[in-house]
């Protein structure tokens, strides 16, 4: 995904470790059925007792203050990230903050004489599924966002974003790539004819900007060619993404337009402003979303052409005004693709 440009450094794979309790203790132990610590562990969250049991487990054969490199006796995850792993047969993960004890009071958890912050944990799957590894590292060391949703959404990344669609094979968008510093990317603001070589090898995107619109909102074009990359799945641990073609996405990022826009949640509840990846990063389905297929998702036939009037696909903004942008695709999916770009003077 970068390039070359972020590593992680294994610094010890520790364990197996066997569980003190039972399965079901750590999974029914919650605070809101025992309150007041019934049973005097010192516990009122299952899942918050079992990530301090393995850590102080591996604390035995493991000096986590040897990587305190700012010596503020705190662990952040830049200087070491703590994945906890456990055998299961489906996947799943998390990213929480961790405690030492819960009651009477909480305190924080240290090893060594330094504080750990927060890990990321994974249930393994089975066979191992690789998604779910990446996507809860992305979030504990690259602050990437959660982007799944819980209902129909057509501007969803799903199978685009490793950050969607957890459980499979495939890219960051490149929206998370643009922020980190890893896209080589070209700032379109007048017409022209593009070569745009694909994100996976080449990590190329174009960002369609209006200047009169300013940063708060922009669209990335990036060209999706699995090839054999990460996008092209591996073998039973992800199926990577099912098609290639050119993948547009409506960036918006200013707060106050934030607000306005909903994506679908369970029951009477919305997203926090805060969940910027699940409003903000959009990806402009070549069907329009309807219905919200993969498949679908992307431009892949020569002489397809999206603008602020097409239908059903639209380069609008938020406010449903027209863009002044154009885009005609002008080849067929590979590793590089022909674009016709139209910047109108409206």
């Amino acid at each position: 995904n970068s390039g070359g440009k972020f590593g992680i450094r294994k610094a010890a794979v520790l364990g197996w470790y066997d569980a003190e309790k039972i399965a079901s203790h750590y999974w029914n132990t919650k605070s809101t059925s025992d309150p007041n610590d019934r049973d005097h562990d010192g516990w009122l969250n299952g899942h918050v007792e079992k990530w301090a049991e393995a850590i102080r487990k591996a604390d035995r054969e493991f000096d986590f203050a040897a990587y305190d490199l700012n010596h503020n006796k705190v662990l952040s995850a830049d200087e070491l990230g703590i994945l906890i792993v456990i055998p299961q047969k489906g996947p799943f993960g998390t990213n929480r903050g961790v405690a030492g004890r819960e009651f009477p009071k909480k305190e924080p958890l240290i090893v060594d004489g330094v504080r750990i912050g927060s890990i990321a944990e994974v249930y393994t799957g089975l066979p191992p599924n690789l998604g779910v590894s990446a996507h809860e590292l992305a979030h504990l060391f690259l602050g990437a966002p959660d982007m799944y949703m819980s209902g129909p959404w057509p501007f969803a990344a799903r199978d685009y974003s490793i950050m969607d669609h957890t459980y499979t094979t495939a890219h960051f968008d490149p929206f998370i790539k643009l922020k980190l510093g890893w896209l080589n990317h070209t700032v379109v603001t007048n017409s022209g004819s593009f070569s745009l070589k694909d994100v996976e090898t080449q990590r190329e995107a174009l960002i369609l900007f209006d200047p009169v619109r300013g940063p708060k909102e922009y669209f990335i074009l990036e060209n999706r060619w699995r090839g054999s990359s990460y996008d092209a799945g591996v073998a039973t641990a992800g199926h990577g993404i099912p098609t290639n073609g050119l993948a547009i996405w409506h960036i918006v990022e200013a707060p106050e337009l934030l607000k306005t826009i909903k994506p679908p949640m369970k029951g009477d509840g919305e997203w926090e402003v805060g969940e910027w990846g699940r409003r903000g990063v959009r990806l402009i389905r070549a069907n329009g979303g309807q219905p919200t297929s993969d498949a679908l998702a992307l431009f892949n036939k020569p002489g397809e052409k999206i603008s602020g009037n097409t239908h059903p696909a639209h380069l609008r903004w938020i406010d449903n005004s027209p863009s002044r942008f154009s885009v005609e695709l002008l080849s067929q999916p590979g590793a590089t693709l022909h674009l016709k770009i139209v910047v109108s003077d409206q």
